[in-house]
């Protein structure tokens, strides 16, 4: 797809919910969504995406994802810090341990349970024991990160005229 198609195809997706919904646009999930979609793409636009994506080098994959996390942080911490009061320094380390045990290893193996319990009990059960150790695994690391100090900041509620200001600077 052409890079030059995303402002495009984002506002479809976006009109497109929002006709379906038109509360959504209120909604937290859809405002980190959109904003951290739009922080990702826009943002690798500045570094030589293709580099990234294509390489076979372990060190430009491993950039690119620091990189997406990133991204997707710095887009997403002005409404969290309005929505959640809080502002978390360590969220890109947590998002490149968490995100691949949970999107590539939990939710994998939680879906062949789900296709297999009725058939293979016993088999969906070692799965969910499995699941299980993973999960405690992302607690674990969950209350370490948190317990770091500098891990989080309190913030007070942001307004939006200060929002927008901050997306202004972040967009320059």
């Amino acid at each position: 797809e052409n890079e030059n198609d995303f402002p495009s195809s984002i506002s479809l997706a976006g009109i497109l919910i929002l006709i379906m919904d038109p509360g959504a646009l209120f909604s937290i999930s859809f405002q980190l969504s959109f904003i951290s979609v739009i922080f990702i793409v826009e943002g690798l636009g500045i570094f030589d995406r293709n580099s990234l994506i294509f390489s076979e080098k372990l060190v430009a994959r491993a950039g690119l994802m620091m990189l997406v996390t990133v991204l997707a942080g710095l887009g997403t911490f002005p409404l969290t810090a309005r929505y959640f009061h809080i502002i978390s320094p360590v969220m890109p380390l947590s998002n490149l341990i968490l995100v691949p045990l949970t999107g590539f290893l939990v939710l994998p193996l939680g879906l062949v349970v789900l296709g297999s319990f009725s058939f293979f009990p016993g088999f969906a059960g070692a799965l969910v024991f499995i699941c299980e150790k993973i999960i405690l695994l992302i607690i674990t690391i969950s209350e370490f990160l948190v317990s770091l100090p500098g891990a989080f900041f309190r913030t007070f509620t942001l307004q939006w005229v200060y929002i927008a200001m901050i997306y202004l600077v972040l967009a320059a």
